[in-house]
């Protein structure tokens, strides 16, 4: 018998380990899970989980203090946003990398985009944090 939804269910299923691995600190693993989810999403053009996938891989490669590369899955990510609190958190995860790359003009104009958005959504939280 055919699972319904089967490369939904998969690139779920792909997800929640390599969330499980990122916990257990196996970022080569959680890596290789979450990449297999972007792929499934990419075949399927599922944009959802190819958001979700990009979130995850840029949110690993961060842990790891592969800045550069955390910024490229993220900016992918960036159109797939859909809300402004969403926007707000990736442009300020992006500005911290820069800053971590030493990319000081890079980080300041995405804090200046976190802060943009922050406003938008009315989060007082988040207006602070973008201004960090």
């Amino acid at each position: 018998r055919e699972v319904p939804n089967k490369a939904e269910f998969l690139g779920n299923l792909y997800s929640t380990i390599g969330l499980a691995q990122v916990e257990l600190g196996e970022f080569e693993d959680a890596l290789a899970s979450h990449q297999k989810d972007l792929l499934l999403a990419r075949k399927h053009d599922n944009l959802e989980a190819k958001s979700r996938a990009l979130d995850n891989i840029g949110r690993v490669y961060a842990r790891i203090g592969e800045f550069a590369k955390a910024v490229e899955a993220w900016s992918e990510k960036e159109p797939l946003t859909k809300t402004h609190l969403e926007r707000t958190w990736l442009f300020h995860e992006i500005g911290r990398c820069h800053l971590e790359l030493g990319n000081n003009v890079e980080a300041r104009d995405y804090g200046l985009k976190a802060l943009a958005s922050a406003q938008k959504t009315g989060d007082e939280e988040w207006k602070m944090n973008a201004n960090v």
